[in-house]
């Protein structure tokens, strides 16, 4: 047994000190004093950052049992969590998470998406029971643009080849609600659903899901309101190009760029908004099996509304941009990159950190 004064002995060593012991066995010792002294892994961090946001919401929810001040003051902690879990994914799979959720209604039989045959998944109101699908305060804050090719490419470039619509004819006050599956591939669809005889998808308005978190997965079975989505993929099995075309939410970036500017981007980028849901590859493998933990969601919302949380991608610049036609002259980068997260209402950490403190009205 090694006394305490002998530990901080052994503590205070340099490697070649503890390498010149004799005794190997004093030797081995000092050398596992020494490892123990080591900093945090990056997964020891992740799971750290992890608690803190539980906690953080834990505490302001035990405080006067406030529900929304929890949820707000969840958030806080959240956003930053899942920032923290998108950045770490990126530097160890050396990719963005794929197959993330577009919030966007596309009709299978139009293989090429144009902003008139899309729509967007909800967005018309914040209310419960009205509308559905996202709300409307993020709706304003973002706009429906077709992604030009060279911006695809940047997409895929960063590992982002798989993206999950909303299927049309079950969107019903997203405005789209024509077409059937039927003029895109089976992998489309999913396991266990084809395009000529898919399982039948729910229909009617997006406020009666049962589950709205769960809006853009495959339908599991002929019961239930839930799982609506369907993906397009810019790669087939052979990762060449498909030709696909592309709708997608960019995030509006303000006067002179301000909103950009507001969540760390310049104001003349381009920020592709994409919902972090449990089909994200850092959440499911692409044969559904589960590798990381749940996907998040904020509670501050109508029960009925999408409540992922988004992630903002740069894929490319445009310094004109037009609220009704979206960008005029976008000039894509080679590789698109990983801004920040917003909360399903748009609010970034700051601005939620305020509304949680009453800061902000």
């Amino acid at each position: 047994m090694i006394g305490n004064n002998a530990i901080e002995q052994f503590k205070q060593l340099d490697m070649q000190a503890i390498e010149g012991i004799r005794d190997a066995k004093l030797r081995e010792q000092a050398l596992k004093l020494k490892k123990k002294q080591g900093g945090f892994t990056l997964l020891e961090l992740l799971v750290v950052v992890a608690i803190l946001a539980v906690m953080g919401g834990l505490a302001i929810g035990a405080y006067g049992d406030k529900t929304t001040q929890a949820a707000r003051g969840g958030a806080t902690n959240t956003i930053a969590a899942v920032d923290a879990m998108v950045r770490a994914y990126q530097a160890t799979a050396k990719v963005l998470p794929n197959n993330l959720d577009t919030l966007v209604c596309a009709d299978p039989a139009n293989t090429d998406m144009t902003t008139t045959n899309t729509s967007d998944y909800g967005g018309t109101s914040d209310l419960p029971n009205v509308g559905g699908g996202m709300g409307k305060k993020l709706a304003d804050k973002i706009t429906r643009v077709v992604v030009p090719d060279n911006s695809a490419t940047a997409l895929g470039n960063a590992g982002i080849t798989q993206f999950r619509y909303g299927l049309a004819s079950s969107c019903a006050d997203s405005g789209n609600t024509g077409g059937t599956p039927g003029a895109r591939a089976d992998a489309d669809f999913g396991a266990g659903l084809n395009a000529a005889a898919p399982i039948a998808y729910p229909t009617g308005n997006l406020s009666a899901l049962d589950i709205p978190p769960r809006g853009f997965d495959f339908p599991i079975s002929s019961t239930g309101n839930r799982g609506r989505g369907w993906v397009v993929s810019l790669t087939d099995n052979n990762g060449n190009p498909t030709g696909n075309d592309l709708v997608l939410q960019v995030w509006n970036p303000g006067t002179n760029g301000a909103n950009n500017t507001k969540v760390g981007a310049a104001a003349t980028d381009v920020l592709a908004v994409l919902g972090l849901g449990n089909n994200a590859s850092m959440i499911t493998d692409s044969s559904g099996n589960r590798v990381g933990a749940s996907a998040p969601f904020y509670g501050d919302l109508a029960k009925d509304k999408y409540n992922r949380y988004l992630a903002l991608v740069k894929i490319g610049t445009d310094s004109d941009f037009d609220p009704t036609n979206g960008f005029t002259a976008l000039s894509a980068t080679g590789k698109a990159s990983f801004i920040t997260v917003v909360d399903p209402r748009g609010d970034f950490l700051d601005e939620e950190y305020a509304e949680a403190t009453g800061q902000k009205s």
